[in-house]
C-alpha cells in the first residue's frame, strides 16, 4: 500500500495532465501556475505589464506545443518557467537593460498600509526599498535563481532544470 501523494509527484502529475488531458486540465495547471509564474517573472523584469506578457505568452507556447513537449517527456512546470525567463529576457533584449522593481511588494500581495504602527510601517517601508534595490543590482540571472528558490520554493536541481544549467551552476 502506498502513502499519500507527494507534492512533487502531484506536481509532475498536474503538469502530464496539462500536456496530454482536456482543456479543463491545461486549466487547472494555469491555475496552479499562473501567480507563480507572474511573480517570478515581475521579480526579475520589474514591471507589472511585461510580466503580465510574459505569464500570457508563455502558457500560450506551452498551449500550442502541449502534444510535441508531451511526446518528448518535457516536464511542464520547468518549461513554463523556461519559456518565461526567456520572454522577460528577450523583451529585455529588445529594448536596452534598465529594469525597475518599484512595484514588486505589491504585485506579490504585500500588504503596504501600515496606518495601525506608522513607526514600524516607516522602518519596513526603509527595509523593502534597500532589498528591492540590491535586488535591482543583481545580474538578471541570480534574481531569477533568487526568485525561484526563495518565492516559489524550488529546489536546485529544480532550478537548474528551468535554467538549462547544472545544480553547480546554480548555486554559484
Amino acid at each position: 500500500m502506498s502513502g499519500p501523494e507527494t507534492l512533487e509527484a502531484a506536481e509532475e502529475r498536474l503538469g502530464r495532465l496539462a500536456l496530454t488531458g482536456s482543456g479543463a486540465d491545461f486549466a487547472a495547471f494555469y491555475e496552479a501556475h499562473e501567480e507563480k509564474v507572474y511573480n517570478v517573472a515581475f521579480r526579475v523584469a520589474g514591471n507589472p505589464d511585461v510580466a503580465a506578457e510574459a505569464t500570457q505568452e508563455a502558457f500560450s507556447r506551452i498551449w500550442a506545443k502541449r502534444e510535441e513537449l508531451a511526446a518528448r517527456g518535457v516536464n511542464a512546470t520547468a518549461y513554463l518557467y523556461r519559456v518565461t525567463r526567456n520572454l522577460v529576457i528577450d523583451h529585455h533584449r529588445g529594448r536596452g537593460r534598465e529594469v525597475t522593481t518599484d512595484e514588486i511588494d505589491v504585485a506579490a500581495g504585500a500588504d503596504v498600509s501600515f496606518e495601525a504602527n506608522a513607526e514600524a510601517g516607516e522602518m519596513l517601508l526603509a527595509q523593502q526599498d534597500e532589498i528591492r534595490e540590491a535586488n535591482s543590482r543583481l545580474p538578471e540571472k541570480q534574481r531569477l535563481v533568487l526568485a525561484l528558490r526563495e518565492l516559489q520554493g524550488l529546489s536546485y536541481e529544480e532550478i537548474a532544470e528551468v535554467m538549462e544549467t547544472t545544480a553547480g551552476g546554480v548555486a554559484q
